[in-house]
This record gives C-alpha cells, sequence and structure tokens, in this order.
C-alpha cells in the first residue's frame, strides 16, 4: 500500500494521528513545524518526539520530496529547479533571492488547461494537479537550496505564478496558503504571497473568502475579442464578469490586485 506523502497531511490529520498513538494533541503541530518552520522531513531528527513515535513515523508515512532533477543558475542568482514528482512527471519553482527579499515562484499543477496561446505549459494540456504538499515541498526544497548557499535567509514571498492555473487546483491552493500565512509553520505576511489567475471568476470571489492573499490577473488585453483569443477563459468568463469579481474582493486585500 502506498504510504501518504507527510506534508499532504494538515495539521488537524497530524493531531489526530498523534492521539491515535497514544500522544498529546500538541505533537500534531509541533510535528507539522518540523517540516514547515524547520524545513526538517527527517523524522530521526525530530528531537520532541519519542524514539517509538519516531519509527511509526518514518513506517507510515513517505517523506521523500520531488527530486531535483535539473538546476540553471542566473547570474542574478536566481535559480529555475526543474522537480520530478513521484509519479514521474516535472513541474518546476524558480528561487529569485534579491537584496530585501526571497521570492519563490511555485507551480500548481503538471501542465495546464486554459490553453492560453502565448503560453508554453498551456500547450502540454493538463496531466494532473499538484497535492498540497507538493506546493509546500516547493518552499521546503527552496529553504534547503538556501541553507546549503551558506545563506541565513528563507523564502519570504511566494508567487503562484508557475506550472499551472493555481484556482483551477482550488482546495490544494488554499490549503498550501493557509500553511504559508500560518505564523507557526512558515509564518509569511499575507501581503507576501500572490495567487495569479487567468481569470476564474466563481474561484476568485471564494478565494478572498477564504486566505486573504493578493491577487495577480494575468490580463494581457482589455479587448474583449482580443483577449478571448488568446485567452479561451475569456469566453466563458468575459471582463465585465472579472471586473465585478475584483470589485467584489475583500477590501483589506484589494491593493494587492495586480494585473
Amino acid at each position: 500500500m502506498k504510504r501518504p506523502f507527510a506534508l499532504d497531511l494538515s495539521e488537524s490529520a497530524w493531531k489526530e494521528w498523534c492521539v491515535a498513538h497514544g500522544a498529546k494533541p500538541f505533537l500534531g503541530t509541533q510535528i507539522f513545524e518540523w517540516m514547515t518552520r524547520k524545513n526538517c522531513v527527517q523524522p530521526e531528527l525530530f528531537s520532541n518526539v519519542s524514539v517509538v513515535l519516531r519509527s511509526k513515523l518514518a513506517e507510515e508515512f513517505d517523506w521523500t520530496l520531488p527530486a531535483i532533477d535539473t538546476v540553471l543558475n542566473s547570474a542574478d542568482g536566481s535559480e529555475k529547479i526543474l522537480l520530478k514528482t513521484q509519479d514521474h512527471l516535472f513541474t518546476e519553482c524558480v528561487l529569485m533571492p534579491s537584496e530585501n527579499r526571497v521570492t519563490l515562484c511555485v507551480s500548481s499543477q503538471v501542465g495546464c488547461r486554459m490553453a492560453c496561446t502565448f503560453c508554453q505549459t498551456g500547450k502540454m494540456g493538463l496531466t494532473r494537479s499538484l497535492t498540497r504538499g507538493e506546493i509546500l515541498s516547493q518552499i521546503v526544497i527552496a529553504n534547503r537550496r538556501l541553507i546549503e548557499r551558506g545563506e541565513e535567509r528563507r523564502v519570504t514571498n511566494i508567487v503562484f505564478m508557475g506550472m499551472g492555473e493555481p484556482l483551477d487546483n482550488f482546495e490544494e491552493v488554499v490549503g498550501a496558503c493557509e500553511v504559508m500565512l500560518d505564523e507557526r509553520f512558515f509564518g509569511l505576511s499575507k501581503h507576501r504571497v500572490t495567487v495569479s489567475t487567468s481569470g476564474l471568476v466563481p474561484e476568485i470571489e471564494e478565494l478572498g473568502r477564504r486566505v486573504p492573499v493578493s491577487l495577480a490577473i494575468s490580463l494581457h488585453s482589455a479587448d474583449e475579442e482580443q483577449r478571448s483569443g488568446m485567452m479561451p477563459v475569456n469566453k466563458k468568463y468575459p471582463l465585465q464578469e472579472l471586473k465585478q469579481a475584483l470589485l467584489n474582493y475583500p477590501v483589506q486585500t484589494r491593493h494587492g490586485i495586480t494585473f
């Protein structure tokens, strides 16, 4: 039987697992802290967990992060990291350090079904969506890259602008964002997590109700006919509907909408 990937479990699921194994529920939170805030996915190093439970963790869960297949380095210090999933599919993230921040561009899917004419990923079609754990793995991998480079900094900003349409993988993306924003885990500011979308109107409105993240719209044209020619999503959700969804986006994060 395939073991569940450790980062796919929510904090509440970890608490339930701990209780089922005779431990206090707060230990579930501490296990999740190891994986996120401490970027550690080696249960044998979880020093506040009993030896018996560490053994259970190793036996019952898969702790293997997506493998780094290729790294392309840029002169400005950026790294494009090609990742190989457990089922031998490829996705990518881009680590972009600058003077006052470390931005990570993450993927949400393998491929994309939006079929935007200007996008190479759109030409691939959609193979599958990434799980919450696979999305969060990209942060862990990036932070570990920074550690290997001898940097004390960690990822400070997330942009969902890699492979895939984030709002076409809504629940997994929202679940990942919740972990990113939780101060006990990755602890990122709500102003520093940006979800980019081609314009899935119902999901835009729901996103604003669920997580207070910034929003980026892949617009490309303000002309209805021209945009529909480049972006098939515009035929289903034309500009006027998109505009209304943005006006309905929560006030506290509306300043975070970019185009």
